[in-house]
Order: C-alpha cells, then sequence, then structure tokens
C-alpha cells in the first residue's frame, strides 16, 4: 500500500463470517510500514499466517482489512497449507 502522509496502520485479518484472527497496529511514521511521503511510499506488512494466541491458522479464505488515517482498504487472501 502506498502512503501520501505518515498515519496510525490497522490491520485486521479475519474470517469470512467477520471473526477476528489477527490484528496489527503500526504508529504513524514507522518506517516500512505507516510513514508516507507526499509522492507516495510504498509500505508493507508481512503475516505469518497465525493467530492472536500464536497458532497457525485453518486453510481458507480470509480478510484483510486496512485502517489507514480516515481509509479504509479491504483485500482477500487465500491460505493452502500442504
Amino acid at each position: 500500500y502506498v502512503l501520501t502522509e505518515n498515519v496510525d496502520v490497522k490491520i485486521q485479518i479475519l474470517t469470512i463470517s467477520g471473526g477476528l484472527v489477527k490484528e496489527l497496529f503500526y504508529p504513524a511514521g514507522t518506517v516500512g510500514k505507516s510513514y508516507g511521503v507526499i509522492e507516495g511510499l510504498v509500505n508493507e506488512i508481512f503475516w505469518d499466517g497465525k493467530n492472536d494466541r500464536g497458532m497457525i491458522v485453518a486453510n481458507g479464505m480470509y480478510v484483510c482489512r486496512m485502517f489507514f488515517g480516515n481509509k479504509i482498504e479491504q483485500r482477500y487472501i487465500g491460505i493452502l497449507k500442504r
């Protein structure tokens, strides 16, 4: 995701039915996570596939909800393990 200013970033990983699996928070100005510049700066978040209790999640579809200041974006994530 690209940010044009420093903002708090909250990431929620949810089940398709809306249950909270994992929540990540990065305060404004965290380099690589919640840092922005006027021209736009790419930030990345990596999820290890574990829930808030440290357990690896089951195969299936998940929702990634991203909160950037007053903006919200949503993406879908597919998990497939061998």
